[in-house]
């Protein structure tokens, strides 16, 4: 069975594993064994939750026949299962010094191949024992017992308590003569079967080892690689990457545990949807009462865009004839630096050819797709695919990029984005380093170099590998959970130190580059600034009409000083004469622009027609997703009007045709579209004799692209129903 693990546990409760163990005196051999037992439970629970494990006492009083009884069946492992661990060390001592250790294994491997049967899952057996037990097996018998164990094709590991803490089997001064012959027998089956024997101290480090979940690899696409509509390539994918989710967790009643009556704590959630009743609402009812909505009268709805499209059943019978069939069909070729890697959406999958042997021509398909892969490599493309990973599901765009390794080729499947997923955000401009600043950063960042970290010894090492940096969050999830399953009362624990080392900043790594930290600060001062002066006060209508209103009186003041001082009050001089406009801001233009042509005491009409030209312009390539097209075509249709009445029909047409010719296609086709639905066309001879195109000319200078612009509309109404039958599929 694929993924799948049988574990039998045999843990001696000899009277010897009672007494204090060498290496912790506040602890026993039993808190120790049991804490491997338990730790071992905990893996089991939280990352292999497919394993079965169950366990075995010897060394006992208790046992009906010799010194090992069956405590808890094979069955997945559970909290009920980890607390057993804490009921083993209140029972009662044992007479006996401690169990026989080969004769528990062989009734271990029994009740292993019992439970198994025909299946197949990985079998294996734990021995947690400190061997002071006396055993009956002789070295022949011991060989015959690892024989058996080898054709029951179970996994052995020895955990020694106090005892064989070596690799020679030669007999320890410090061992009773019990533990000698145990160690004896011990390497003789080692030798002759698969098994290890780990020291208590080791077992416990290597189970207190952060872990990620394991998930045996499934193939997710089994189907063909279509290149050609002659060339299909067999393949399969398999995940090789992938985002762990926070694990789902489920609602649990604490009042259940007061009720005798409730046979469990699990709380179910049943919504229900309710309405008001639209006759009290004509009514105006104050104690309006909400009905239910009966389950068959509800219909289901899509979001499309802001708006949710209800869709009835007859509807949805229908939508069913759209469906995507499973496939990964080839698009193109493109070069590998076309495709930037921060484009890859989701986690990345690994396509191989077909490797089942007994399939038809499967080394033709792995020949082809060898071929496929060196191409791409060689060449430095990627194929971009349509790729359906199953019957149904939504098509997704990818990427297939070669990868050749000493022994296999594959291609890297990554999801790409399209339009609808990219989003472009708008930062404000950094000041720009100097030459100075950008050394002093680089040396900062070379300092900072975790390949070259240095332990207590003075060696180098390389920090936080990603084999041995794991998620924080679901870690300290973990160790939270735990710890209030068998601590309900008590506080959360604090961060386990191995988390905390590598999520806060390493102080060795800072030290070393103190100096170019100086650097950083001398080269970079932080100036304070009062938070106050951010602080933009609230503004009101009143106090702006208000404001307006003196600055109108002001400026009435202060022209009748102004006509004091001359003496000629019947012509005073007015702010409009004493600061004439000579410059069309982006602020106002067309005021400016009004002002600029009104201007008596000075031609500036050519000097206004070229600025505004210039304003419009700046409009155009400068919006923002189209902000300023319309504030650009209103300069425009002032700048026409001002043309007719200057004679200078010939320069308005002559930049309406650059207009045309730079803005009508592309990025910047939205504005022209504005320009054509408003009519803004060309000055014809019949509005000012200066003009040099006739009435017809200007009708026909519109007449083409409108009639895109309508085929245009046409077109993406069309593509509009088309999306949301998509998005309702």
């Amino acid at each position: 069975m694929a993924g799948k693990e049988c574990i039998m546990v045999l843990l001696d409760v000899g009277a010897s594993m009672h007494e204090k163990y060498s290496q912790y005196e506040d602890k026993t051999r039993l808190e120790v064994g049991a804490e491997c037992l338990k730790l071992l439970i905990q893996q089991k629970m939280l990352f292999q939750k497919s394993h079965e494990v169950g366990l075995i006492l010897f060394g006992s009083d208790d046992a009906d026949a010799g010194d090992a009884f069956l405590a808890r069946g094979i069955e997945k492992t559970d909290l009920n299962f980890a607390r057993y661990t804490d009921e083993i060390l209140e029972a009662e001592k044992s007479k006996l010094k401690g169990g026989d250790i080969f004769a528990a294994l062989e009734t271990g491997l029994d009740a292993l191949d019992d439970y198994v049967k025909k299946r197949k899952p990985l079998k294996k057996a734990f021995v947690i024992t400190n061997g002071a037990g006396a055993t009956s097996y002789s070295k022949d018998k011991v060989v015959k017992l690892a024989r058996k164990t080898t054709n029951l094709n179970t996994k052995v590991n020895f955990i020694t308590i106090d005892f064989c803490e070596d690799d020679e089997a030669d007999a320890d001064e410090d061992q009773t003569p019990e533990q000698n012959k145990n160690q004896a027998l011990l390497h003789e089956f080692v030798r002759n079967c698969e098994a290890r024997i780990f020291p208590s101290n080791v077992a416990l480090s290597i189970y207190k080892q952060f872990r990620s979940r394991s998930v045996y690899p499934v193939a997710q696409y089994k189907g063909t690689f279509d290149i050609g509509p002659t060339l299909k390539i067999q393949v399969l994918g398999y995940g090789k990457t992938k985002e762990e989710r926070f694990p789902s967790l489920k609602k649990h009643s604490l009042l259940a545990k007061q009720s005798k009556a409730a046979a469990s704590g699990k709380v179910k959630l049943n919504r229900e949807s309710y309405y008001y009743d639209d006759e009290q609402k004509k009514k105006g009812d104050s104690d309006m009462k909400m009905v239910i909505v009966e389950k068959e009268k509800a219909i289901r709805g899509f979001n499309y865009g802001k708006q949710l499209v209800p869709v009835d059943e007859n509807l949805m019978e229908g939508l069913k004839k759209y469906k995507a069939e499973k496939c990964m069909k080839l698009l193109g070729f493109a070069d590998s630096k076309s495709v930037p890697r921060h484009y890859f959406l989701n986690g990345v999958d690994m396509i191989i050819p077909v490797q089942d042997e007994s399939l038809p021509d499967t080394i033709e398909h792995k020949k082809a797709f060898a071929a496929l892969v060196h191409a791409m490599f060689e060449l430095d493309k990627v194929a971009i695919v349509r790729f359906v990973k199953r019957d149904n599901n939504p098509p997704k765009l990818a990427v297939l990029s070669p990868h050749i390794a000493k022994t296999y080729e594959c291609l890297w499947c990554n999801i790409l984005p399209t339009v609808e997923d990219l989003r472009d955000y708008q930062f404000n401009s950094l000041k720009e380093a100097n030459t100075q600043q950008m050394k002093v950063m680089g040396d900062f960042i070379d300092s900072l170099d975790l390949m070259a970290c240095e332990d207590d010894e003075g060696e180098t090492f390389e920090a936080l590998k990603i084999n041995e940096t794991f998620n924080p969050v679901l870690q300290y999830f973990y160790q939270c959970l735990l710890y209030r399953a068998f601590n309900e009362d008590n506080q959360l624990p604090m961060l386990d130190p191995l988390i905390a080392g590598y999520v806060r900043p390493d102080k060795k790594v800072f030290d070393k580059a103190q100096l170019y930290v100086s650097n950083m600060i001398k080269s970079f001062p932080l100036v304070e600034k009062d938070i106050t002066d951010n602080k933009t006060p609230k503004v009101y209508w009143r106090d702006i009409i208000q404001q307006e209103t003196e600055n109108v009186q002001n400026k009435m003041a202060e022209e009748v000083k102004v006509s004091e001082r001359v003496g000629d009050k019947d012509k005073p001089i007015t702010f409009e004469e004493e600061e004439r406009v000579r410059n069309i801001g982006t602020s106002n233009p067309i005021s400016d622009f009004k002002k600029m042509l009104g201007d008596k005491s000075e031609d500036l009409a050519s000097k206004a027609i070229e600025q505004m030209t210039e304003i419009i312009r700046k409009f155009i390539t400068e919006s923002f997703q189209g902000s300023l097209y319309e504030k650009a075509l209103q300069c425009l249709i002032e700048l026409r009007k001002a043309c007719i009445d200057e004679d200078e029909a010939p320069a308005f047409n002559q930049f309406l045709s650059e207009l045309k010719d730079k803005y009508s296609k592309g990025k910047f086709g939205p504005f022209w579209d504005k320009v054509v639905n408003d009519a803004v066309t060309l000055i014809s001879k019949d509005e000012n004799k200066t003009s040099n195109a006739s009435l017809e000319e200007a009708r026909k200078f519109l007449l083409a692209q409108d009639e895109k612009v309508q085929s245009k509309t046409d077109d993406m109404k069309k593509q509009e129903e088309k999306d949301l039958m998509a998005d309702i599929e």
